[in-house]
């Protein structure tokens, strides 16, 4: 019988990412390449079942929950050949209740909830900046005399404004969430358009 090969983790955890196929694949423990998926289709019938759900969850997550390195000069067509951070994968898959991703967290030697560089928390805190300077844009159009002189002042001030009213109030503010961001940037966009 046809054996899997497993991966070569001393080369992926230098790489530190791949295709978001690959990293499906090493999710479950094989090697992942072209072969090794046909292997997989023809003598695991099962596993393979588990592959395309694994790379079915991944595809709709990307750009989403699953970050994906957009510029990536090796990234190809198609979604599932787009670049992701294996640590940042691992995690992912860990959320999703995926099985057998210990053979992945040990060689990544990344603990669960302890995420190496590509950390969830750290690209957070980068969308949280990002976001903060969308609202700040539209407070300085809002408000003339709002005014910070630096794009990381700018966040910085916004954010602690937030954290001083928290403090001396009752209510809690707090930086909109993805969705509501996105759904007030939709009504600015379709408002500008309605006006031009």
């Amino acid at each position: 019988m046809t054996e899997i090969t497993r991966p070569d983790w001393a080369l992926w955890q230098q790489s530190g990412a791949a295709r978001i196929w690959y990293a499906v694949l090493l999710t479950m423990n094989i090697e992942p390449s072209v072969n090794e998926r046909k292997i997989l289709k023809s003598k695991f019938p099962d596993e393979y079942k588990d592959y395309q759900r694994r790379l079915s969850i991944a595809k709709r997550c990307a750009g989403i929950e699953l970050k994906v390195h957009e510029k990536h000069l090796n990234a190809g067509k198609g979604v599932k050949n787009q670049y992701v951070g294996l640590s940042h994968f691992l995690e992912f898959a860990i959320s999703k209740g995926w099985g057998k991703v210990e053979p992945m967290r040990d060689a990544l030697q990344v603990a669960s909830g302890k995420l190496s560089p590509d950390s969830g928390e750290e690209i957070d805190k980068r969308v949280e900046k990002n976001y903060l300077i969308i609202i700040d844009a539209l407070l300085s159009e809002i408000f003339p005399d709002y005014a910070p002189k630096k794009t990381t002042e700018s966040a910085n001030m916004l954010r602690d404004w937030i954290n001083d009213k928290n403090a001396s109030s009752d209510r809690t503010y707090k930086i909109p969430e993805v969705q509501t961001l996105e759904k007030y940037m939709r009504k600015i966009v379709k408002a500008r358009k309605s006006y031009a």
